[in-house]
């Protein structure tokens, strides 16, 4: 496992010094330089070959209108709880070293951080069995925020209006 902590490092570091553009040919230039591979490629996203240890060790990628939306993967997957959140907390201590403190934290048994960067969206987040990164376009993070601040809080307050 810690090998893959120490690979997850890695890869984040890559991602946040990429140059992205965010186009599909994105994903060659990342793969190249993390060692992975495309596996599968559609016109709506596909996976990556990647060498990390979890369980489901591929990542995964989302398209849409031609841009990459995002790419994840998950670091360490297992059912002890415990390892999962001391293997989020080595992480992201990690990660605030590499990328400095996050713009945006929630702690307790589900833990998630986000980092803005200027070409790049960092995610480190957790499940019940599993900690993943998501590296995410920051328009389409904008319209994910946009949905989650006003459309869903509208929704909720406005319910006979979309029945």
């Amino acid at each position: 496992m810690q090998a893959d902590l120490d690979h997850a490092q890695d890869v984040i570091r890559i991602a946040a010094r990429l140059d992205w553009t965010w186009s599909v040919d994105d994903l060659d230039r990342f793969c190249a330089a993390t060692g992975w591979t495309v596996a599968t490629r559609f016109e709506s996203g596909g996976s990556l070959t990647t060498d990390l240890s979890a369980a489901t060790p591929g990542a995964r990628f989302l398209i849409s209108d031609g841009r990459i939306n995002y790419v994840s993967f998950t670091v360490v997957e297992t059912d002890d709880g415990e390892l999962v959140l001391d293997s989020f907390a080595d992480l992201g201590g990690r990660m605030v070293a590499t990328l400095g403190q996050p713009t945006w934290r929630k702690p307790g048994g589900r833990p998630k951080m986000r980092w803005d960067l200027p070409k790049v969206v960092v995610f480190l987040s957790t499940l019940e069995s599993e900690v993943f990164v998501r590296l995410v376009r920051p328009e389409y993070q904008r319209e994910e925020d946009y949905i989650d601040e006003v459309v869903i809080p509208w929704i909720d307050a406005n319910p006979e209006e979309h029945q």
